[in-house]
This record gives structure tokens, C-alpha cells and sequence, in this order.
């Protein structure tokens, strides 16, 4: 039987041609892939880039918004302040004018008697209006407009009525008077809220602003409620914590190679090491007035601020 022989080459030609141009046309595909992912690498940046540009505008379109809601606010409050108290600061600077009228002598009393009066009218809530009343009809020998006007400025607020009174009567050389509405402003004070303004008055009463005997009111004053609240404990540990809180911002940071034997030997070393921390703050807590002997075992404070005898 004869062999039939099949000649192949052209399928295996055909099928070369084909696998070349598959190849080709795959190595076209991932160029274009290639282009597609290098364009989808740049929408991404660019769309980070977008979305951080609209971040930002819109922080800052809020800011905007904010600092302009914020403006509205402040002219509202500013409005509101100046509806509801801005008459208060015609009362105080006409009080001041008041004051330097009585001095120099240059204004009549009807015309101060007048003004007071109308802003007593127009302000019937502020303790100083009643008060300028009091001037006024003080200046005129009018002792019941002067008393009533006195308690109504009390009642309306106790702590400045009285320590306004005491510095009017102090600058006009009426210590006893003075030393009494010291007394009231001393009773109408928290010891344990005492401000900025008390300060004042304490190193002033200790230049003899308010003579004698004023300065031995504040010290007796001082005396109790210093012994109020030395039996206070809230009141004690409260100072406490804000002493150990001031000192210890201001403490130094121990180099132990300062003490390289003590560091080593003490078994106590991490006590120690603390403590001279905490001493490293005295130096500089200790500022301000200067601490002078006053007695045996005892310190006082001498303020620096010196104050004239008497008022100018």
C-alpha cells in the first residue's frame, strides 16, 4: 500500500502569519494599554490636584463666611452694647467732669444739679447715676436728696457705691468719712474672689491714702479673713494646687552628671533629683516686691509703687 504524503508547510505557514500578527496586534494592545494607563495616571493627578483646589477653596470660602458672619455679629453686639450701655460712659465722664467742676469752682451747682438729674432719668439701672445725683445735692446742702440718692446707688451696687465714696471723700480731706465707706466696700468683698482693683486699694490704704485709720480697718479686715480662710480647706488646697502648678512651669531640668557620685550611691536619688528640681523654680517665682523683715520670724512685703500721703 502506498504512503500518501501531505505537505503541511502551507498551515504551518499560514499559522507563523497568524501568530505573527496576533503578536503584533497584542504588542499594539498594550501600547495602547501603555497610553491608557499613563492618561489614567495623569486623571488621577490631575483630579488630586482638582479636589485639593476645591479643598481649599472651599476652607476658604468657609473662612470667608466665618469671618464675615462673624463681622455681622461684632457690629451687632457692638450695637446692642452702645443701645444698652453706651449711655453708661456719658454718666462716667460726666462724673469725672463733676469731680473737676467741684475743684476748680467754674460751674454752677444748678447746672450740675441739672445734668445729674437728667441722667439720672436716662440711666435707671446704673449705681453711678444716683451717685452723681448725691454730688450734685451735696454740693447744694440738700442732705435728704443726698441720702436718698446714696441708698439708691447702694442698693444698685454695693462694692463700687462704697469705694467710689471713699476715694470722693478721701480727695476732699474727710478721713473719717472715707474710713467709713472704706469699711462698707471691705464688707461687700468675696476673700475668696478678690480682684485686680482690691490690689490697688491694699497698697494704697498701705501708704496711708486713707489715713490712720483706714489703714487699721484693711489690716484688721485683712486679719479675718485671713483666718477665714486658713480654716477654709477647699480654700487652702485650691491655693495649694495653684502654687505647685506656677512653681513647677518654672522648674529646670536636672543634668544628672551634675552629681555624678550622689546620682550613683543614693537610693533615694529619683527623690532627691525631684526636689532640687522643684527648687530650681524659687529663684525665678520669687520676683516682683521684695520680701523685708518686719519682726522677728516674720516677713512682710514691701511694694515697690510709692504712693503720695495724700490724694493730689
Amino acid at each position: 500500500m502506498s504512503q500518501v504524503s501531505i505537505d503541511l508547510s502551507p498551515i504551518i505557514r499560514a499559522v507563523d502569519q497568524l501568530g505573527n500578527q496576533l503578536g503584533r496586534q497584542i504588542d499594539s494592545v498594550d501600547t495602547k494599554v501603555g497610553v491608557v494607563r499613563s492618561d489614567l495616571a495623569s486623571t488621577r493627578t490631575e483630579l488630586s490636584q482638582l479636589k485639593a483646589q476645591f479643598s481649599s477653596w472651599v476652607d476658604e470660602a468657609r473662612r470667608t463666611a466665618a469671618v464675615q458672619e462673624s463681622s455681622v455679629k461684632l457690629v451687632d453686639l457692638k450695637a446692642q452694647l452702645d443701645r444698652e450701655f453706651g449711655h453708661h460712659a456719658v454718666v462716667r465722664r460726666t462724673s469725672t467732669g463733676v469731680l473737676q467742676a467741684f475743684d476748680i469752682g467754674n460751674v454752677s451747682n444748678e447746672t450740675v444739679t441739672s445734668v445729674a438729674e437728667e441722667l439720672m432719668i436716662q440711666t435707671p439701672r446704673y449705681w453711678l447715676a444716683p451717685c452723681l445725683v448725691a454730688m450734685a445735692a451735696w454740693s447744694m446742702d440738700r442732705q435728704d436728696i443726698a441720702e436718698r440718692s446714696v441708698r439708691e446707688a447702694y442698693a444698685r451696687d454695693a462694692n463700687k457705691t462704697s469705694l467710689l465714696f471713699a476715694l470722693i471723700t478721701r480727695r476732699q480731706g474727710r478721713a473719717d468719712a472715707s474710713a467709713r465707706w472704706l469699711r462698707h466696700y471691705l464688707m461687700s468683698l468675696d476673700p475668696t474672689a478678690l480682684t485686680r482693683e482690691f490690689a490697688v486699694i491694699l497698697e494704697a490704704t498701705s501708704h496711708s491714702a486713707f489715713g490712720p485709720a483706714g489703714q487699721q480697718l484693711l489690716t484688721e479686715t485683712i486679719a479675718k479673713w485671713r483666718l477665714q480662710l486658713r480654716n477654709d480647706a477647699d480654700a487652702v488646697d485650691a491655693q495649694i494646687k495653684r502654687w505647685v502648678a506656677d512653681i513647677g512651669i518654672r522648674r529646670d531640668v536636672l543634668d544628672a552628671g551634675s552629681y555624678p557620685t550622689l546620682s550613683v550611691l543614693a537610693r533615694e536619688w529619683p527623690t532627691v533629683a525631684r526636689q532640687l528640681e522643684q527648687a530650681s523654680a524659687l529663684p525665678k517665682t520669687i520676683t516682683g516686691p521684695t520680701l523685708v523683715p518686719d519682726a522677728p520670724g516674720k516677713l512682710v512685703i514691701q511694694p515697690r509703687l510709692k504712693l503720695p500721703a495724700r490724694p493730689p
